[in-house]
């Protein structure tokens, strides 16, 4: 995860980087034609960035989701057969253990 993290910030770092060298020499790009060059250049960094970006949110996704299907492992009740089932009135039935009845 943290690596997915530190991909896309240097990918938008890189981005930014181009965006910047673009404007801090904007009269020798214009100069000598390279807008086109500089356009794509900081488009593709830009799409770069956007990958990583959705790796590190798919990989979230994926840890968020084993997440919440621990958790509700871990809360449900440890005894899921329906013989151990019981009102609170009624003491449980043999063979269960006091954790499966309510």
């Amino acid at each position: 995860m943290q690596r997915l993290s530190v991909v896309a910030q240097d990918r938008f770092a890189e981005a930014i980087g181009y965006a910047g060298e673009g404007i801090e020499g904007l009269e020798t790009v214009v100069a000598f034609g390279q807008e086109h060059s500089m356009s794509a250049r900081f488009s593709h960094s830009l799409e770069q960035a956007f990958a990583a970006s959705l790796r590190l949110i798919g990989a979230r996704t994926i840890m968020t989701g084993l997440l919440i299907a621990l958790v509700i492992a871990v809360w449900s009740p440890s005894c899921t057969n329906a013989r151990c089932r019981c009102s609170s009135h009624m003491p449980c039935p043999a063979g269960c253990s006091s954790s499966c009845c309510c």
